[in-house]
């Protein structure tokens, strides 16, 4: 990075190269050629939690999620998140904004479930763009549709107008429900 120059607070000033975009290819086409079954797609689950987004924003999350189908041992789902980020930072003029969609792959371990996958998330009004994995645990309350999940996460963020990129570690805790 050239002296002076800054990646802090969606300001981006170096080239970014396409491989991000070839990862949400793969995911793509690994969605399009799993076997769907319409009962798989009918199971749907409500995602709620609290974590962390690029090191240290503390964000809030809701998503949901639908399985599509299955691909060898795994059950495959498509998960749309929509979260609000606060930026601990005194010039922040409100809640940061992000949109994001994750391919998971999922199946049992013992008492738990694990899953991850590929995903894209977009900050709108920002210009940014950030790729990446998530994976985690889940597990049940008891026999009832609720449960808990425990997830970790790693993207890479860019402006869609250019500049340098940013390696952006999270996590999140939450509860979902299974209907």
């Amino acid at each position: 990075m050239a002296p002076g120059s800054s990646c802090a607070a969606w300001t981006f000033r170096h080239t970014v190269t396409l491989v991000p975009m070839n990862a949400l290819k793969i995911a793509v086409s690994t969605v399009t050629t799993a076997r769907l079954s319409p009962a798989l797609a009918q199971s749907m689950t409500l995602w709620g939690g609290m974590g962390t987004d690029a090191y240290f924003v503390p964000t809030a999350t809701l998503g949901l999620s639908a399985r599509v189908g299955q691909l060898g041992g795994a059950q495959v789902s498509v998960r749309g998140t929509a979260g609000l980020g606060v930026l601990p930072i005194p010039d922040a003029t409100g809640p940061l904004t992000l949109l994001a969609a994750d391919v998971l792959f999922s199946g049992a371990t013992g008492p738990l479930n694990a899953h991850g996958g590929p995903g894209v998330a977009f900050v709108p009004g920002v210009s940014a763009v950030l790729v990446g994995v998530a994976g985690g645990v889940q597990g049940r309350f008891g026999q009832g549709a609720w449960g808990w999940f425990a997830e970790g996460k790693l993207r890479y963020a860019f402006s869609t107008a250019g500049g340098c990129g940013l390696v952006l570690p999270g996590a999140d805790l939450g509860v979902r429900y299974r209907f």
